[in-house]
């Protein structure tokens, strides 16, 4: 009697070493949700490249009050800007030269590419 209960008991060992030899398990972690970001606008982009690389130069004076409050919005860019950004660039210099809308283009490319906060 013993030795046919050994004997089943030996069958289902044996049997069972097949169910875990089917491949090595690989784990692959969960990808995290994508977030719903807007698209990048790409003329706005470029411009805005161009004006921080100083490519292209800007349009052509403004009027005083609008230099003024450019000076203070570049800075604040100046200062968030990495250090090593930073050093290579004067952006309030280019305060006395920017349209409204090259601003808006320079602004738009520092948020977008050095994920700054201006507000």
């Amino acid at each position: 009697m013993i030795a046919k209960v050994a004997l089943v008991f030996l069958l289902c060992f044996v049997c069972s070493g097949d169910l875990y030899a089917s491949g090595t398990y690989r784990y692959v972690p969960p990808k995290p949700p994508t977030k719903n970001k807007p698209p990048i606008d790409k003329e706005l982009y470029a411009q805005g490249r161009s004006l921080f690389s100083q490519k292209i130069k800007p349009k052509g004076p403004a009027s005083p009050a609008l230099i003024r409050s450019q000076e203070s919005r570049l800075r604040n860019i100046q200062s968030k800007l990495p250090k090593s950004i930073a050093s290579r660039v004067n952006l309030p210099s280019m305060s006395s030269s920017l349209s409204p809308t090259e601003m808006a283009a320079l602004e738009y490319y520092v948020v977008t590419r050095y994920k700054i906060n201006l507000y």
